[in-house]
C-alpha cells in the first residue's frame, strides 16, 4: 500500500501548467492560496517569493511550491528578459494541507541530478509547446511535487503531519496498515502489537509525529476516503460506503460525516463536495448567501467565541469567579509582585467595563489586597482558588479543541494572531 498515492488520489490531486510567461522588470503577482498549491519554475532571470514571514529567492532552473494561507507574492527582481513557468496543484479543500507546511510558506525542490533534469524538461515542454506538452508537463510537475513532499517529510523539524509520519519507519508502517485495511476495527493495542512496540509509547509518538492520535487519524481518513468515493459516484449505495468506511451504523456514519464536511453523504454525492449553503448558513437557517466572505468569517468568529466563552464562564462561576476576575488574578500571580491597576488593565485579555469595581469585588472576597501605594497583589486565598482551577481550565481548553489536529491548532493560532495585527 502506497499511502501517499492513496492520499493524493482521495484528495483528487490534479495539475495545471501554463506556457512560459515573459515578465517585465516590475512584474509581480499575488498567489491564490487555499486549496491551490502554486508552483513556479524559473526559466530565465531571478524572482523572489514573499510572504508575511519570509522571502525566498529563485534563480534559473529552480522550482518551488507555495501554499501559505496568508498573502504571498512572487516578483521579478528586476532583470530584463526574465521568464518563468507557472502552474497549480489542485486538491480538495479539506485535504490541501498535505504538505504540512508548518512555519514554512513554501517547499523548494532539492536540485539533485534527477530533479534538475526534470525541472529543465518541464521548462522545455512549457516553452516549446509541442503536441502533448500539457500531458507531459503535468506528469513532470506531479512527480516534482511528490519529490518535494518526500524531502519535506524527511527534513529535521517539529511540525507534525502525514509526510513526517511516512518518513518515520514505525509511524509509516502504522499508516500503511490503516490505509491498507481502513474498515478494519483497529485499536491502539492491535496496531502497537503489529509493530512490536509498547501501546502508550506508540500512541504518544504517533500523535507527536503525525499530528493526531492513531484512531483520530483513522476516523479522519475513513471519512475522507468515503467522501472521495461519493464524489466519484461509483454506484455504491450509501450503506456500502458506510460499511467500507468501517461504520456498522448508517446514522453514526452520517453524523460523523456531517460533522467533518458540513453536509450529509447524500449531499456530497449530489453536489460533488460543493456546498450550496455554508455550515454557518445552515446553522443560522439563513436562506441567502452572505454578502461577502468577510461577513461570514466575522460572524463565524463571533459565534465560535460565544460558545467558548459560555463554557468558560460556567467553569469559573462554580468557583465564584468571572472571566475578568480570573484574568486579573492570573496576571497578579504571574507577575509575582504588586502591580498598579493601569498595568493590569493593559494586560487583560478581555476588558472589564469598570476595573475599580472588579478590584473592589475581589478585595471583598479576600482574593486581592491593596498596598499602601495603591498597587494590587494576589492573596493566599486568591492563589488557592487559582490552584484549584489550573487543571480544570487546561482540561476544558483541551476538550474545546479536541477535534483539531496539532497542525490545525497551530494554523488557528497563527491566523488569529494575524487578525489582531493592525499594521498590515
Amino acid at each position: 500500500m502506497d499511502v501517499l498515492t492513496d492520499f493524493l488520489t482521495a484528495a483528487g490531486a490534479s495539475v495545471e501548467v501554463d506556457r512560459r510567461i515573459a515578465c517585465d522588470a516590475d512584474w509581480q503577482t499575488e498567489l491564490a492560496g487555499g486549496e491551490t498549491i502554486d508552483f513556479f519554475a524559473i526559466s530565465a532571470g531571478a524572482f523572489e517569493l514573499r510572504s508575511d514571514v519570509a522571502s525566498l529567492e529563485l534563480g534559473e532552473g529552480q522550482l518551488a511550491f507555495a501554499a501559505a494561507p496568508g498573502r504571498t507574492t512572487i516578483a521579478n527582481l528586476g532583470g530584463d528578459g526574465a521568464s518563468l513557468i507557472a502552474g497549480r496543484i489542485h486538491l480538495q479543500p479539506s485535504m490541501a494541507n498535505i504538505a504540512d507546511w508548518g512555519q514554512a510558506p513554501w517547499l523548494a525542490i532539492e536540485l539533485d541530478s534527477t530533479n534538475t533534469a526534470l525541472v529543465a524538461r518541464l521548462i522545455a515542454e512549457a516553452t516549446d509547446a509541442s503536441p502533448g506538452w500539457r500531458s507531459t508537463a503535468r506528469a513532470i510537475a506531479h512527480g516534482l511535487f511528490v519529490s518535494a513532499l518526500r524531502t519535506h517529510g524527511a527534513a529535521p523539524g517539529e511540525d507534525p503531519g502525514l509526510m513526517r509520519g511516512l518518513a518515520d519507519p514505525e509511524i509509516g508502517e502504522a499508516l500503511r496498515l490503516m490505509h491498507l485495511h481502513p474498515n478494519h476495527p483497529w485499536t491502539v493495542a492491535e496496531l502497537a502489537e503489529r509493530l512490536a512496540v509498547s501501546r502508550s509509547g506508540f500512541a504518544a509518538r504517533f500523535k507527536k509525529i503525525a499530528g493526531r492520535p492513531p484512531l483520530a487519524y483513522l476516523t479522519w481518513w475513513r471519512l475522507h476516503r468515503a467522501a472521495a468515493q461519493l464524489r466519484g459516484n461509483d454506484g455504491a449505495t450509501l450503506v456500502q460506503v458506510a460499511r467500507a468506511a468501517g461504520y456498522d451504523s448508517d446514522a453514526s456514519f452520517g453524523k460523523a460525516f456531517r460533522r467533518e464536511f458540513g453536509m450529509t453523504p447524500g449531499q456530497m454525492r449530489r453536489d460533488g463536495g460543493r456546498l450550496k449553503s455554508s455550515p454557518l448558513q445552515l446553522e443560522l437557517k439563513k436562506r441567502t448567501p452572505f454578502e461577502v466572505p468577510e461577513q461570514e468569517a466575522v460572524l463565524n468568529l463571533m459565534k465560535s467565541s460565544e460558545k467558548i466563552r459560555c463554557e468558560v464562564e460556567l467553569l469559573f462561576a462554580a468557583h465564584g469567579l468571572t472571566i475578568p476576575a480570573y484574568n486579573l488574578l492570573r496576571i497578579l500571580r504571574g507577575a509575582g509582585e504588586a502591580l498598579p491597576l493601569a498595568e493590569i488593565e493593559a494586560r487583560m485579555v478581555i476588558a472589564h467595563p469598570s476595573p475599580p469595581d472588579l478590584v473592589a469585588e475581589l478585595c471583598a472576597a479576600g482574593f486581592v489586597e491593596q498596598k499602601a501605594d495603591g498597587a494590587l497583589a494576589v492573596t493566599t486565598a486568591g492563589k488557592e482558588v487559582l490552584a484549584n482551577l489550573d487543571d480544570a481550565v487546561l482540561d476544558l481548553h483541551r476538550r474545546q479543541l479536541a477535534h483539531f489536529s496539532a497542525m490545525e491548532i497551530a494554523d488557528l493560532n497563527r491566523l488569529l494572531a494575524k487578525l489582531r495585527r493592525t499594521d498590515l
